[in-house]
Formats: C-alpha cells, sequence, structure tokens
C-alpha cells in the first residue's frame, strides 16, 4: 500500500489524478471528513497542538467536527489532520464534574468550580468551537506558500509542515474542493523538490496521530491488550518510513512481557525498606491522581527546600511527590528501580512534569541513538526504570554544560554514569550533599544547594559558601546565586557581591566585545539589563527594607523597573495578605497614575495572589482567594480612580488607572479565566470594560462570585436570537447599519463575531463601518494636522496607507522621528489614527526593531487577528558626509573597497526587505478589501527614526552603580 500511494505521487495534473491518491490516505486511516464541518476549535486542557504552520497564517479554521448519532456529550474533532479527540462545552463538562463530585466517598469532596480546566485532575478537555470558511483558508495556503522562498519553506519542510498541507490538501478534496486541493499539491510539490519526501512526511504524520489515538484510548479504558493489539497494527499498516516505528516495537516487546507477567516484582537492591517496596508498588499501581503541571517540590528534590509561604500542594500527594518528600532515603530505592522494564500507568509526561518531543527532517534512516530519544520521550507508559532516571537526572552532579550529555546518553550509559555517582557519594548527609553541588554543580544546582545551605547553616559559616557561588569561568550565570545570597545576608554580604559586580562587569564588557556585529539598540538594551541587574544586587545589600523600596517607587524616587527583581523576590517570601499590604500600600501613596499602573502589576509576580498560577500548581482553582475584606479601603480607592494613564505606544485604545485595578482584583480574587473569556473581553475592547470595573466594585463591596454579572458570551444567544440578530443586520439601510449595532449586548457582539465567519454578504455590508476613519490625532505636529485631519469621515484605504508611510519618510528626512498608528481596536469603532513623537528604544525591543546605525528607516508592520502579521523596512540613503572646508569628503581606496562590500551585502539585504514590503501590502490590501472580519482587531504601525537621533535608552555608567 506504501508503494502505491508513493506511486500515486507521479500523476499530478489534473484533480482526478490525485484521487487515486487521496483515497489510499484514507485507506491508511487519514480520516474521512466528507460529512464533517469544518471549524475553528478552541481547547481548554492538557493538549498541546503542535501545528505552527497554520497557527501562524491565523486561518480561520483548524478542526473538522464530526457528525454525531445523538447530540450527546462530548462531540469528535479531527485535529492535525490526524488525531480525534473528544471535547465537551465547558458548562457540559463542568456539570458532569459536579455530578462525579457529588458520588465521590469522604470528608474532602471537590467541587467542581474548583476545578481548573487547563490542567486538571484528568485527561478530558472543554473547548468551544465555531463554523470556519474552508474555501477562504485554502487559498490564503496556497497564497502564502507561493510567497514563501526556498530557505523558509526548507525550515518548514523539516518542522512537518509540508506533509501536514498535504493531507490537509486530501481532506479539501473529500469536501469537494478537488481544484484547491490540487493547487496546493502542486505547490508544494514544487517548493519542497522531491514529491516523494512530502508524501512521506505527511503518511509519517498520519501514523503518529494513530499512534496517539491508540494511546489516548489506553488514558481512558487502561486496557493493556487492547493497547498492544492496536500498536501491532500500526506497525504492519506502515512497516517502513514512520519515525517512530523503531521506538513502537520497542514498546510493544514491553507490552508482551507486561502481558504475560503476574504482579509487579518485589524491586531488589540493596538496603530497601518496607516502605521502599510499597512505593515501589504503588509505581506500578494506577495513579490516584494526574500530576498537576507545576509541583511544589524542587527539582533538586534530595534537599528539602522549604517552599514559599502559601504556596498551595495538591490535596493528595501523588507516589512521585511522596517519593520526592523523602530526600536522600529515597535513593537506594531509585538506584534498585534504574533496571526495572516494568510497565506502569504512569506517563512519561506525568513523570517527567512536562512534556518533550523530538523529530527528525529525514524518515530514511533512523540511527539507534534516534529511535532511544523517541523512545524515551513518546507518550507511552512509562517503566520504573523510567521513573527513576526521570527523578535521578536533576540530581546526577553536572559541570555547567553537562545537561545535553546526560539527556544523550542510553540507559546503558546512564545507569552505569549513575552507580558511579551513587557510589561515590551515598553517604553523604543532607548537608555534605548541599555542599557538593555548591562546589561542583551547574548554577541551578548551586542556587538551590545555596537556598538550603542559607536556610540550614549557622551565621558563622555562610562566610564558607561566598567561594563556592561565583562560577568564574561565566559570573553571569551566577547573578541568581548571588542574589540568594545576597538577600539572605544583606548588608553583611556587601564586601562579597562588591567584588562579585567587579568580575561581572569584566565578563560583561568582554562579552560585549563578541558582539561587536549588533546594533546600538541592541547593545544599549544589553547594557541597560545588565546594569538593573546589578543595581537590585547592590540594592539587596543596603539593608533596606521591602516597604522603603516600594515607598521609594511611589514617590518617584526610584524607577520600579531597576528594581523588580528583588522586589518580587522579597514578595515571594511572604505570606499572601503581607505581600498585598505591602504592595497596596505604595500603589495608594503613588500619586502618579503611571505609577499605580505600574505597581498594580506586581501581584501577579507573586504565585500566591496569582489565581493562575495556583491553579496550575494543584490542578485546580483555588477554593478560596485572599480576604477582600482586609485591603477593602485601598481597592476603593484605587476602583474609583478615573485618571487616564498616559498613553503607551502601541495602546489601542485609552486606558484609566481604574481599569487595571479591576483587571488586578479579578486576577488575584476571581475565578480563572478560561481562554476563551479572555478572548471575548479582549475583543470588546471598551465595551466589557463597563463591565469589568463594575464586577471590581462589587467584589469590593463584599458580594459574593455568584452575585456579580457574569461574564458575555456568544453561547447565552440562541439560535433563534442569533437568526433574529443577522436578519436585523442584514435589512437594515447602510445609513441605519450604525444605529442597529449600537443596540447590540454583548453577547450579541460575539455571536455576531462568529457568525461573520460564514456570513460574507453581510461582514462586506459592515466593513465600510469598520474602515471608517473616526479619529485624527496629530499632537504637536501641526504639518501633520494640516494633511490628515481631513481624513476624518473617509474610508481607509491603500491610498491613506501610502500616505502616511510617505510622511514618516519625509519626517525621516528632515531628521524627525515619527510613530504613526492606524487603528481598529474592536468590533465596529472604525478606525482610529495617531501622529506623534517615536517611542524608546525599550517599548520597541519587543517588536524586534533595531534601527542600522548608519542608515535611517521606517519600519512598519501590519497585524489583523484573522490575517497573517508582516512586517517591512524601508530603508532611506544616508546623506552625505562633508568636509570642513565644505566639500564632499574624498574617500580612500580603503573606504572604496570597504563601501563596495558593503553595497554587495546590503543588496542581498534590500531582496529581502522588497520580499517584505510585497507581504506587507498584500496583507494592507486584504485588510482594506474586507477580507478579514469586520470585527477584527487590527494595527498598522509605521516608526521612523533619523540616524542622528538614535532610540537608545541613556548608557549609564558601571561607577553609578557601585
Amino acid at each position: 500500500m506504501w508503494t502505491g500511494v508513493l506511486a500515486a505521487a507521479s500523476a499530478f495534473g489534473q484533480t482526478g489524478e490525485f484521487d487515486r491518491g487521496f483515497a489510499m490516505l484514507r485507506e491508511l486511516g487519514l480520516p474521512d471528513v466528507a460529512e464533517a464541518e469544518y471549524v475553528n476549535l478552541t481547547l481548554h486542557g492538557p493538549y498541546s497542538d503542535n501545528s505552527y504552520f497554520f497557527r501562524q497564517m491565523k486561518l480561520t479554521g483548524n478542526a473538522w467536527k464530526l457528525p454525531a448519532a445523538t447530540n450527546a456529550a462530548p462531540s469528535t474533532f479531527i485535529v492535525e489532520q490526524s488525531r480525534q479527540l473528544e471535547v465537551y462545552k465547558p458548562a457540559e463538562l463542568e456539570k458532569l464534574r459536579q455530578q462525579e463530585a457529588q458520588t465521590q466517598k469522604g470528608p474532602k469532596k471537590k467541587k467542581a468550580s474548583g476545578v481548573y480546566f487547563g490542567y486538571g485532575a484528568d485527561d478530558r478537555m472543554s473547548g468551544q468551537w465555531r463554523t470556519a470558511d474552508l474555501a477562504r483558508d485554502l487559498q490564503k495556503i496556497a497564497e502564502y506558500l507561493e510567497k514563501e522562498d526556498s530557505r523558509n519553506f526548507e525550515w518548514q519542510f523539516s518542522s512537518g509542515a509540508a506533509g501536514q498541507i498535504f493531507l490537509f490538501a486530501a481532506q479539501a478534496n473529500r469536501k469537494g474542493y478537488g481544484q484547491e486541493a490540487s493547487r496546493l499539491v502542486k505547490i508544494v510539490f514544487e517548493k519542497a523538490g522531491d514529491r516523494k519526501r512530502v508524501i512521506a512526511q505527511g503518511i509519517n504524520h498520519l501514523a503518529d496521530g494513530q499512534y496517539a489515538d491508540a494511546y489516548a484510548a489506553f488514558r481512558r479504558t487502561r486496557d493493556w491488550q487492547a493497547y498492544h493489539d492496536a500498536l501491532r497494527t500500526l506497525g504492519a499498516k506502515f512497516p517502513i518510513g514512520w519515525q517512530k516505528r523503531g521506538a513502537v516495537q520497542r514498546l510493544i516487546g514491553l507490552l508482551e512481557t507486561h502481558l504475560q507477567a503476574g504482579p509487579a516484582p518485589k524491586a531488589a537492591g540493596e538496603g530497601l525498606t518496607d516502605e521502599d517496596q510499597s512505593l515501589a508498588a504503588e509505581l506500578a499501581s494506577k495513579p490516584k491522581e494526574r500530576q498537576p503541571y507545576y509541583t511544589a517540590s524542587s527539582p533538586l528534590w534530595i534537599l528539602p527546600i522549604k517552599p514559599a509561604p502559601n504556596l498551595p500542594t495538591p490535596p493528595t500527594p501523588s507516589t512521585l511527590e511522596r517519593i520526592k518528600a523523602r530526600g536522600p532515603s529515597s535513593l537506594p530505592l531509585l538506584m534498585a528501580l534504574l533496571d526495572d522494564s516494568y510497565l506502569t500507568e504512569w506517563s512519561i509526561q506525568d513523570a517527567q512534569g512536562l512534556s518533550h518531543s523530538f523529530s527528525f527532517s529525514s524518515v530514511d534512516s533512523m540511527s539507534e541513538e534516534m529511535t532511544d530519544q523517541l523512545f524515551r520521550n513518546m507518550e507511552r507508559p512509562a517503566t520504573r526504570g523510567d521513573i527513576a532516571r526521570i527523578l535521578l537526572s536533576p540530581l546526577l552532579l553536572m559541570g555547567s554544560d553537562e545537561a545535553r550529555r546526560l539527556d544523550g546518553m542510553n540507559d546503558d550509559e546512564f545507569r552505569a554514569e549513575a552507580r558511579s555517582w551513587y557510589d561515590a557519594n551515598r553517604t553523604n548527609t543532607v548537608n555534605e550533599w548541599a555542599k557538593k553541588y555548591m562546589e561542583e554543580g551547574q548554577s541551578e544546582q548551586k542556587t538551590a544547594a545555596l537556598q538550603y545551605l542559607i536556610e540550614h547553616s549557622k551565621p558563622e559559616e555562610l562566610p564558607l559558601l561566598e567561594r563556592h557561588i561565583v562560577d568564574d569561568e561565566r559570573p553571569e550565570r551566577s547573578m541568581s546565586a548571588v542574589m540568594e545570597y545576597a538577600a539572605a545576608r544583606g548588608k553583611e554580604a556587601e564586601a562579597f557581591v562588591q567584588g562579585y559586580v567587579e568580575k561581572y562587569w569584566q565578563a560583561k564588557e568582554s562579552e560585549m566585545a563578541e558582539y561587536d556585529s549588533l546594533d546600538a539598540d541592541a547593545r544599549a538594551r544589553m547594557q541597560q539589563s545588565s546594569s538593573n541587574e546589578v543595581r537590585q544586587l547592590l540594592a539587596a545589600v543596603t539593608g533596606r527594607s521591602t516597604d522603603e523600596m516600594l515607598m521609594a517607587v511611589a514617590e518617584g524616587r526610584e524607577d520600579l523597573e531597576a528594581n523588580t527583581l528583588l522586589i518580587s523576590q522579597r514578595l515571594k517570601k511572604m505570606d499572601a495578605p503581607a505581600a498585598l499590604t505591602a504592595i497596596l500600600g505604595a500603589v495608594v501613596k503613588a500619586q502618579e497614575p503611571a505609577i499605580r499602573r505600574q505597581l498594580l502589576y506586581l501581584p501577579l509576580h507573586v504565585p500566591a495572589l496569582n489565581r493562575k498560577i495556583m491553579a496550575r500548581m494543584t490542578g485546580e482553582t483555588p477554593e478560596a482567594a485572599p480576604d477582600m475584606g482586609l485591603h477593602a479601603e485601598s481597592w476603593t480607592i484605587l476602583a474609583n480612580d478615573q485618571r487616564a494613564l498616559p498613553e503607551t505606544p502601541f495602546e489601542a485604545q485609552p486606558v484609566t488607572v481604574a481599569d487595571i485595578a479591576a483587571w488586578t482584583i479579578e486576577k488575584v480574587y476571581g475565578p480563572v479565566q478560561s481562554r476563551e473569556e479572555a478572548k471575548a473581553l479582549q475583543l470588546l475592547g471598551r465595551r466589557a470594560t463597563a463591565l469589568t470595573q463594575e464586577r471590581a466594585r462589587l467584589r469590593v463591596a463584599g458580594k459574593t462570585e455568584a452575585e456579580l454579572p457574569p461574564y458575555p458570551s456568544a453561547d447565552k444567544v440562541s439560535k433563534e436570537q442569533r437568526e433574529s440578530l443577522m436578519e436585523r443586520l442584514e435589512q437594515a439601510k447602510t445609513e441605519d447599519v450604525q444605529q442597529a449595532v449600537s443596540a447590540i449586548s454583548l453577547d450579541e457582539w460575539l455571536a455576531l463575531d462568529n457568525e461573520l465567519e460564514k456570513n460574507e454578504a453581510l461582514n462586506r455590508k459592515l466593513q465600510p463601518l469598520s474602515l471608517q476613519i473616526v479619529q485624527v490625532e496629530t499632537p504637536a505636529h501641526s504639518s501633520a494636522a494640516d494633511r490628515f485631519t481631513a481624513l476624518k469621515g473617509r474610508p481607509l484605504d491603500r491610498k491613506v496607507v501610502e500616505d502616511l508611510l510617505e510622511y514618516s519618510k519625509q519626517e525621516v528626512g528632515a531628521g524627525q522621528g515619527v510613530l504613526v498608528q492606524i487603528l481598529h481596536p474592536s468590533c465596529l469603532d472604525g478606525i482610529r489614527i495617531q501622529i506623534g513623537p517615536p517611542p524608546d528604544a525599550k517599548a520597541l525591543y519587543p517588536y524586534g526593531i533595531r534601527l542600522n546605525e548608519e542608515e535611517r528607516s521606517v519600519v512598519g508592520w501590519c497585524q489583523v487577528s484573522s490575517l497573517a502579521n508582516a512586517k517591512a523596512v524601508w530603508m532611506l540613503p544616508a546623506p552625505s558626509v562633508e568636509s570642513p572646508t565644505g566639500k564632499t569628503a574624498e574617500k580612500s581606496l580603503e573606504d572604496e573597497l570597504l563601501a563596495t562590500a558593503l553595497n554587495e551585502a546590503a543588496q542581498e539585504l534590500r531582496q529581502g526587505e522588497d520580499r517584505q514590503q510585497i507581504d506587507f501590502w498584500s496583507q494592507i490590501h486584504a485588510l482594506v478589501e474586507g477580507q478579514a472580519k469586520a470585527t477584527r482587531m487590527a494595527s498598522i504601525r509605521f516608526v521612523g527614526v533619523p540616524a542622528a537621533d538614535r532610540l537608545s535608552p541613556a548608557k549609564e555608567s558601571k561607577n553609578d552603580d557601585q
């Protein structure tokens, strides 16, 4: 069958010539979507979508919803072209969990409202979906691929994108889009240069999806025989070309042994206790709980480090957590289990806490080393030996660069390394272990060991640690450990810290010399970051309290950014009420709105105050929020502060202190928002602000969650209400559309946003409202005011964007910096144009803008929520340099040769810039021609800065920090 599919690739001309190959893919298990609905699926659960290529294009759809015989939950979807997932609506899963909670025995029943869907205690997923536009997505993919250059496509190819596109084309063909599917296949074959590789990659992806489905079924049923049989079938179906086949064959062997074995054997090793044997037996039984994504224990669990105050722990510690909690006492057990190949119901990911994935660009020849890597990290049941290796790995003494070496070892090599390490250190006390890590470990091990020793050493012993804290070869790697030490000892560590700072700056100077090719912005940013770290380190030994540091920020005497690391570190060590008291005391003291905004973000740096982090740690939403009554007075002041904040670059709409306060109150005291709820609030923009502020005011007044107005949701709009809404808007006269939409509720706005995915006629009708220029702001730019104020009331089109780009170039040419923003914040609020001075480099850095010192430039980028992002650069020629006499300076031969070399390099760079500009204008065309949803968020920005006016933060002298 494999050979037949490859042979079918030779006939690619008309649509019919692909039908046979597509049919063979379905025979190999490609899900049949003939009766399925193409949808956009948003998941809330333990699932990671690996389709980066598809996500970056922001397609309208990403899944297929299979038809169901009944309306009973859950619904079944095809994701990533090959995997089947069962998905509940959030309310359905919450109701089901509530019913299950009522049947639980014992005094500690879980409340369904306490389940955090993102990292729940089982594998069930909830989600929301809406109809998507397959024809539009096929066109978008084809256009994207046609523009993609060969180097970029090779990267996409190596990541598996070509195979997924091939499978997507086969599914589109099945839905009746034969010509479009044929076009995609031809483009991918041409770009890849080898159609057999594309098909092989697609079938490899298909096999991976079927393996994932088989393992998911095992997770649900725990049926070892069915799992074994499914893998045998897959091995026979894909005899060649499947990357994981060797790893799966190895797993089949373990499954056959497991099926023939009886109960798990006792652990065999020296010095094992009854508790060891009990834990070994527990590992072989069904896990009681799904392991939370975050765990309270340190990776260097052999040292009993006290967790920060108020951090949650799982209600019932898992077997793995109990093994780690015993510290060195668990080492004999783990050493005994290293050779153990007994399969358990723990997954590799449960034991690791994080998922690891490996893929290779070629499936033609998989080495034994590659197979080892895939087997060790693929989703599968873990053996007790796997669990032992996972727990021991972070403990082995490693130099600075040895973590990768350990990860690459096969099992025999790792066992030999672990035994050598254990034999050399088995008699160590906990203190001796800690000192060993301080002397020989890598930076993370040293930091953890230092934390333990600070907690457990006598004051006179602490100076003895100093000679082991700093990595003399790479002092910057020791910053975290030095900060930990400085925070613990305060002023007594001052001399040590001063010495470290000198070494740090010497190393940084050498490092900067290696980066002499970086532009001034990047170098200045690195310098600023280093200065901030050093400043905070020095502040740690001044003896100032946290309150004093916060008050210095509140009164404007110091900058929060320069002290965030130290302040956050101290806040994390406080209990939740004390941390909140310190923060809010400073916020209320601050008089400037901008400083209040900065300080109001601090609670989210404290895990005990961030309910989303708390939820990830336990798998549940925290049952109890902090006591609002303790800080109601402060929150009342802030929730009523309606002063507008200074507009920062790239903010789409005005923001008040009350907005930030309401948002922070929701994060600290409210339920954990689903991604869909967060996305809805973002879409609604200012329309949702009144709701968020009202929720905050009522919460401060003592109301419970049940008494607050709920979040908006499209699900609250019935089918009949949707149809009525669509009918009203479709029948409204053009001049009456504005009035018709002004009466729409928040729930209806979200329903309308969903409907516009499939109602092209209504989307076109609403575009004029979306694209109408409603505001033009030109502070401090009278020439811009004269030129662009008249745009108000006109529609946004390409000519307007071109004029604003040309204006930006003219400003740069005249030696002036400029920031032009063309914004559509939300819903149908129209276009807002802002023209003003450029932001500083700190604001530009996250957007990847690095302006060249020798040439002036304008950087533009277009971001539209339903389209791909595009960024482009327009370089302006530098003015000629004149000699002191007024004549143009003559160039030496060396200058001429250098100029020639630079021009050749610049030519290649400009070719890339030309491609960027084509992509940029393509996105502008899609936006102004109404190819995106009328309700989408959109922004077009131009930043221009002349070479003489660099966007660099002020460079600070090292001496200023000392």
